[in-house]
């Protein structure tokens, strides 16, 4: 049996961070051992099957004792992750680390002392990589044996300054099996929500952050104020600037901009009250909430960005090229005025991305890896 340690973020409900829980729920433990080391303790930290050993970085753990050795650390100028890591690659002695996501580069210094090999699961697009600094994602790159892109999209750009031999693809994908929707609480959520029966509702996915597009939701607020149409916005609102304007707007858009926060446990209720879902994103590595809109049968307009063009198909909905307005205003009034689409290719459209497919394709790349 192969030992992999997983070594990743925080482990909260964000793509990256699902695609890792759903494979830790899932591998097939007659051939793998996890393990799963985290910088930071997100919701789903604690929820990871007993039988998963699990670490938190030293700077996260509240004992005594490990504050005690931290201070220890400091005073001889030893970096804690890296002492850390070490410390439990002796213990579990893993023939992989699997770092998920480029934003994380300190593992790649104490991998290198001891010669372990190392994969990088590339979840961002170009955009992703103004949040690094310069040696940081060189280090992730050049360090890496194999990068694993995220997309189609992904690994095009990677190939441009990765050997392709170095470079493998895994798509993102979603747990179908576990999207529960009760029938009734769509109807009850647009009551809560003070939303006519008879309104148009485009549903937007994802935290709120100006990547987002939302200088076109402010026009297309602006173009749509006289019609029967609203916008519910699901997603984490960042605490900035930039979500105090929007929360101004939607204070004043006479509830045609709802922003509804960050839903868990009725993620896919909310989504299932929209007429239609719109993708109004500068840039996306590849984007799992037009899957989920897909499954929920919502006819989509999107702009051209990660996987857009290659799920989308036309009796589903609209992809955009550029940044088209005008288009999009005209893509979307097809659907207000009761424009066609086909609900079972948006389901069908689903299955290539989902956890039954996925999974398996997932294990053999870690089986090639591991070779």
């Amino acid at each position: 049996m192969k030992k992999i340690l997983f070594i990743t973020p925080t482990l909260a409900r964000t793509g990256s961070e699902m695609i890792l829980w759903h494979l830790l729920n899932n591998i097939d433990r007659t051939k793998f051992e996890p393990y799963v080391y985290v910088f930071r303790q997100g919701e789903l930290f604690d929820q990871l099957p007993k039988n998963i050993t699990k670490y938190l970085n030293y700077k996260e753990d509240k004992r005594f004792h490990i504050k005690l050795l931290r201070r220890i650390l400091k005073i001889f100028k030893i970096n804690h992750t890296s002492f850390q890591l070490l410390r439990i690659q002796r213990t579990i002695k893993a023939d992989l680390w699997y770092v998920n996501t480029c934003t994380l580069s300190e593992p790649f210094m104490p991998a290198k002392t001891i010669g372990v090999k190392v994969v990088t699961h590339i979840h961002e697009n170009l955009f992703g990589f103004t949040l690094l600094r310069n040696r940081n994602l060189k280090e992730v790159i050049t360090c890496s044996d194999y990068l694993i892109a995220c997309s189609n999209i992904v690994y095009e750009n990677l190939k441009k300054i990765k050997d392709s031999k170095k470079l493998l693809l895994q798509n993102c994908f979603i747990d179908t099996n576990q999207i529960k929707i009760d029938l009734q609480l769509p109807a009850r959520l647009r009551k809560e929500l003070n939303i006519p029966s008879d309104r148009f509702v485009w549903i937007i996915s994802g935290s709120v952050h100006y990547i987002k597009g939302i200088e076109y939701l402010i026009q297309l607020l602006e173009i749509f104020k006289n019609e029967n149409v609203c916008f519910v916005w699901l997603g984490k609102e960042t605490d900035d600037g930039l979500n105090f304007y929007l929360n101004q707007i939607a204070m004043r858009s006479n509830n045609k901009l709802i922003l509804c926060g960050a839903k868990d446990e009725d993620y896919y209720s909310y989504m299932k009250m929209g007429n239609g879902f719109l993708m109004l994103s500068k840039a996306e590595s590849f984007s799992l909430v037009i899957l989920e809109a897909a499954y929920c049968e919502l006819p989509i307009v999107s702009f051209d960005v990660g996987m857009a063009n290659e799920i989308i198909k036309k009796d589903m909905g609209t992809v955009i090229d550029g940044y088209d307005v005008t288009k999009l205003q005209e893509a979307m009034a097809f659907y207000h005025k009761g424009g066609a689409f086909n609900r079972k290719s948006l389901k069908s459209a689903v299955k290539p991305y989902t956890l039954a497919v996925q999974i398996p394709k997932f294990e053999l790349l870690l089986t090639n890896l591991l070779k």
